[in-house]
């Protein structure tokens, strides 16, 4: 499983490699301008990732759980209820996630909008470009 995970990772490098020179376009730059063009070009790449890992993360759970019996969860083990913010982009649904907030198991879901850019908590952040190899 993991290294069927990496394979296909890797077989993604070449054309994430060219839809960041691309998006570059000869600049030393990650400006605005870059960040919409690369994405624009890796989204398709990234949602389907991610909608994959989430599969993958979930069936692990699931087959954990029930190779140790289904035990029952800590809380209770009803579903939670729905949790709904008014007014708070939900970047979980944009990307075509169906739930949002403290799962059934009760992991807490971090929200994305604490995420910034470089990993700095909504600073936004640029990250600097790798070294050429070659």
């Amino acid at each position: 499983f993991a290294f069927d995970a990496l394979l296909a990772s890797y077989r993604l490098v070449d054309s994430i490699l060219t839809a960041d020179t691309d998006a570059l376009a000869g600049k030393d730059l990650y400006d605005d301008d870059y960040f919409e063009k690369f994405f624009a070009k890796v989204r398709p790449v990234l949602e389907r990732r991610l909608a994959e890992s989430i599969t993958a993360t979930a069936g692990l759970i699931m087959g954990a759980w029930e190779q140790a019996g289904r035990p029952e969860l800590p809380g209770g083990g009803g579903a939670p209820a729905a949790m709904r913010r008014r007014g708070v982009p939900n970047a979980a649904a944009a990307l075509g996630c169906r739930r949002w907030g403290a799962g059934a198991s009760g992991i807490k879901v971090g929200r994305v909008g604490q995420v910034g850019r470089g990993g700095q908590g909504g600073q936004g952040g640029r990250p600097t470009r790798p070294p050429m190899i070659g």
